[in-house]
């Protein structure tokens, strides 16, 4: 089935033998595939509208819709009236954005409202488990001193520069099968510099120090 509008330069629907279905072309891909070639400001976007009662309206958007700090990618927009703009971007490279279309890493949430972005994790079952952040490093040629997961707190100073302002370090001290030792860095920024503020190295607790070598060792500057 071939169904072109007049004065169309392509077929408007087409559906194939095997029951594929292309708008916009006539060799769909996929059970359904949105086409558009128009080189000149493209896209392809799939629209729901609820209109009903409460307006609700989305689209799923890809091309010149959805630019992206590594090219055109693929979108979810709010139409609603009150919340217009991109809320989900994919970048071609992989990156996720919520809140932005310019995710600098794997998943960035940004958000210019005050206390925003949140995370969330709630254990709603009837047990004594509770909800889990978990980082993992699983390599094939574990080492002594592997960082297994950081936490960095950043922000910019007077002058505008990105800072890391704390971090929270866990590292894998000692990988020996059996004899494995763990510990975890904390850090804060001090006239300029990141100190070692609190340790926890092997059962062992160090406050200004990074390598006690009893229960409790505090150094004073």
């Amino acid at each position: 089935l071939n169904v072109t509008a007049d004065g169309s330069a392509g077929p408007n629907l087409f559906v194939a033998s095997d029951g594929q279905v292309g708008i916009g072309t006539s060799s769909p891909g996929a059970l359904l595939e949105v086409h558009d070639d128009d080189v000149s400001g493209g896209n392809a976007t799939i629209r729901l509208n609820q209109s009903s009662g409460v307006d609700s309206v989305w689209e799923l958007r890809t091309g010149d819709l959805v630019p992206t700090s590594g090219g055109n990618g693929f979108g979810i927009y709010s139409d609603t009236p009150g919340s217009e703009g991109l809320k989900l971007v994919i970048k071609p490279g992989g990156q996720v954005g919520i809140g932005t279309a310019s995710p600098s890493e794997s998943l960035t949430l940004q958000s210019g409202t005050s206390g925003q972005p949140r995370i969330f994790l709630n254990n709603s079952n009837a047990d004594a488990s509770d909800a889990h952040i978990k980082f993992g490093k699983y390599s094939s040629s574990p080492a002594d001193d592997d960082d297994l997961g950081t936490i960095a707190f950043l922000g910019h100073d007077s002058g505008g520069a990105e800072l890391t302002y704390a971090l929270m370090t866990a590292e894998a001290s000692d990988v020996s099968d059996t004899t494995e030792d763990s510990r975890i860095f904390f850090q804060t920024r001090n006239a300029g510099s990141l100190d070692d503020t609190l340790a926890l190295v092997s059962g062992k607790v160090g406050i200004g120090n990074a390598t006690p070598a009893s229960k409790l060792v505090i150094d004073n500057p």
